[in-house]
């Protein structure tokens, strides 16, 4: 089973699972005056010079995003195969989902990030998964079986579940409470109205304005995938290995400044 990543249609969207990128590029500020008080002779000036370097802007970055996951027979069937009977693939991503705060020269890590400020433009930020489309496509060895494709539903959604790994903020140790808001229940999308669900999110209010080489905005998240292929299908093609292709899964991120 694949699922493959496209643009999201959210405020903001992970295109290739990288880095969110929100600062502009550092620089330094020189500043030039003349001193008025210097110099005994008429006409003579004497200038005073300064190099003032700035320090970096904080900036969010998601990562942890992969292009596509493999989901694996993990119930039903006979022998890992399709027998008519309901059919449950599964899947733990093969790395943590992060948001953390860097500077904007370079995307450091969330355990080395960059000191950094916000300036002007702090923000919190929210990470939430939504889905588009919610029809599951099959396809054999010889091509597109239609019999084996199915639409998701209440019984039968797209089933993305997230734990918590580390979470902390203003330099406070991965601990309960924190200031980040976590959602441990799984989201099930399947239908227009059943298509998103929140995954963490950390408000304006509760994002530090300045960090250091040892204080971050950081939360991370294993996560596990599931569907299920129904019961009372019958293959084109019985006997052939089918590929299930379901929804493109979004990574919409949203930067409140208020």
């Amino acid at each position: 089973m694949k699922f493959i990543k496209n643009k999201s249609e959210g405020f903001l969207s992970i295109l290739a699972g990288f880095l969110l990128l929100i600062g502009a590029a550092a620089f330094s500020a020189t500043a030039s005056f003349s001193d008025s008080t210097a110099g005994d002779q008429d006409g003579a000036t004497s200038d005073t010079t300064s190099v003032v370097d700035s320090q970096e802007k904080c900036t969010w970055y998601l990562t942890g995003i992969q292009e596509s996951i493999s989901l694996e027979v993990t119930a039903g069937g006979t022998n890992s195969k399709y027998d008519g009977t309901e059919l449950t693939l599964g899947k733990e991503a093969d790395e943590d989902l992060t948001v953390y705060t860097s500077g904007n020269q370079g995307a450091g890590s969330a355990d080395g990030n960059t000191e950094c400020t916000f300036y002007n433009g702090k923000t919190g930020v929210s990470v939430a998964n939504s889905i588009s489309t919610y029809a599951v496509t099959a396809e054999d060895e010889v091509g597109a079986d239609v019999n084996m494709g199915y639409n998701l539903s209440s019984t039968n959604p797209l089933k993305i579940t997230y734990s918590q790994t580390v979470c902390w903020n203003a330099g406070d140790t991965d601990s309960d409470p924190n200031d980040w808001t976590f959602n441990p229940s799984a989201i099930e999308m399947y239908s227009g109205d059943n298509n998103s669900g929140n995954i963490m999110s950390l408000s304006l209010a509760d994002t530090l304005q300045v960090n250091t080489t040892s204080i971050s905005e950081r939360c991370s998240a294993s996560s596990s995938y599931e569907m299920k292929v129904p019961a009372n299908l019958e293959p084109s093609n019985p006997g052939q290995n089918i590929t299930f292709t379901g929804p493109s899964v979004n990574f919409d991120v949203t930067l409140p400044n208020s």
